[in-house]
């Protein structure tokens, strides 16, 4: 048990900090399944002539997509940042 004299993290500590890191990765990859997903959607739909929208918007919708990976990218280096990792 750490006893608090030196700098390295109680074995708890780091059992939480992967958990917290886990559960991001996890988040993050649900996201990506999901943006996958919507693409694969959207490319049988206008395979069928079923496309619900305007060009345009397919275009907006890319770009809302990596945007979010953008902000997934972002978190998770703040996670990397936490854990002490460059």
């Amino acid at each position: 048990m750490n006893n608090g004299s030196d700098s390295t993290p109680s074995l708890e500590v780091i059992a939480a900090r992967l958990a917290y890191a886990g559960a991001a990765v996890t988040t993050i990859g649900d996201v990506l399944s999901m943006i996958s997903a919507g693409i694969s959607l959207k490319l049988l739909e206008e395979q069928n002539g079923q496309q619900a929208s305007a060009s345009y918007s397919s275009e907006s919708d890319f770009k809302q997509m990596q945007d979010e990976i953008d902000k997934l990218i972002r978190e998770l280096r703040q996670i990397r940042k936490m854990m002490g990792k460059p």
